[in-house]
Parts: structure tokens; sequence; C-alpha cells
């Protein structure tokens, strides 16, 4: 409160908000959802979604804005991808052939010794292909 918003904005970012900004005022509209980065009061560059939606306030044309914090998210994503290249790169390395599908049997994992033990058909081996051709 009684604060300026660009001062909390990250520097790389304070020229998108400040053009957002007037273009909610001018315009008089919602603006969809967009990520960017906020500096917390001890310095730190957080990144968040803004979701901001024209409203007047005493009279005068304003914004209400709704942020989240996106670190949580981009912390589950990053551990998953870590997670997902891990059990990719044990599984490429079996000596054995494995195969995974989904439940609808499509393909979604063959290790090289699969193809190799299915060499007629290696070339087709691709995610998505369906166990039931």
């Amino acid at each position: 409160m009684g604060q300026n918003l660009l001062e909390i904005v990250h520097p790389d970012d304070r020229e998108k908000i400040r053009a957002r900004s007037i273009s909610l005022v001018e315009n008089k509209v919602s603006l969809e959802p967009m990520e960017h980065k906020l500096l917390t009061q001890d310095g730190r560059v957080v990144v968040v979604e803004s979701r901001v939606n024209f409203i007047e306030f005493n009279g005068e044309p304003a914004g209400l804005a709704i942020i989240r914090d996106l670190t949580g998210r981009r912390q589950t994503e990053e551990a998953l991808k870590r997670s997902q290249e891990s059990f990719q790169s044990g599984i490429k390395n079996l000596n054995d052939g494995f195969a995974l599908f989904d439940a609808k049997y499509q393909l979604v994992y063959a290790n090289d010794e699969y193809k190799k033990l299915h060499e007629h058909i290696a070339d087709i081996l691709e995610p998505g292909l369906s166990a039931e051709n």
C-alpha cells in the first residue's frame, strides 16, 4: 500500500508492466494472466503470475491485481524433470528390453534393447504408437 508498483517489479520486466498498466487504464479491459519477476523486501527475485482486472476506485480508473507466487510450482516442475531424466537414464542403460505403455495401450517409452528385440518394427517404436496395431 502506498508504494509505487514498479519499485517491486524486477528491472527486466518494468517496461512490460508499465505498458500493461497504461493499456489497462486506457482500454478499460482486464488483462490476460502474465508471468513476470518481482523483488521481495529482502532482495530475492520471485517469479509470479499476475492477473489484472480493470476497476474504478474512488471514481478513478485502477487495476485490481491478483498475484500468485510460482516458486513452489517451478521447484516441483524442476524436481519432476530431474526425476524423469533419472528414470529415463536408468531405463536406457538396462541390459534388458523395456517398454512402457499408458492406460490407452500407447507406447510412452522403449529403450534401445527393446528396439533390438523387435528390430523388424524398431523404426516405428515411437511414443504414441498403439500396442493394438
